[in-house]
């Protein structure tokens, strides 16, 4: 459960207590991701981390082409998502959590105006 911070708040003179928003968190647990859809780029792209390890990357191209990259993933107990490309390569990711918003960490993934990825 997230500790709640108080924060002081003068209004006029008056002294009252805020309550401050809960602040994001990295995604550390195969949990935190596993059946979570995220979209990018207002919807366009989306990756999709599957139950069952598989991992579903679809890029919206030119023409409204969708690119599939599929795969499988594990996270660490860092919060280092590691994604095994089918065909050969590995990719590396990390999620900053803040309710239905996601923020990736390494810049390998890029978002139209760089606009955080929402659950969908």
């Amino acid at each position: 459960m997230k500790e709640r911070k108080y924060l002081p708040l003068f209004i006029g003179g008056l002294s009252a207590i805020a309550l401050a928003p809960a602040s994001a968190e990295i995604i550390k647990t195969d949990a935190g991701l596993a059946g979570k859809k995220i979209c990018w780029s207002a919807g366009a792209d989306t990756e999709i981390y599957n139950r069952d390890h598989t991992y579903i990357y679809n890029v919206e191209g030119t023409s409204q082409k969708y690119t599939t990259t599929k795969g499988t993933w594990t996270t660490s107990k860092d919060g280092t998502v590691t994604i095994k490309v089918d065909g050969g390569g590995t990719w590396l990711r990390r999620y900053d959590v803040d309710g239905d918003n996601f923020k990736e960490l390494t810049g390998s993934l890029l978002s139209w105006g760089g606009a955080p990825g929402k659950r969908c």
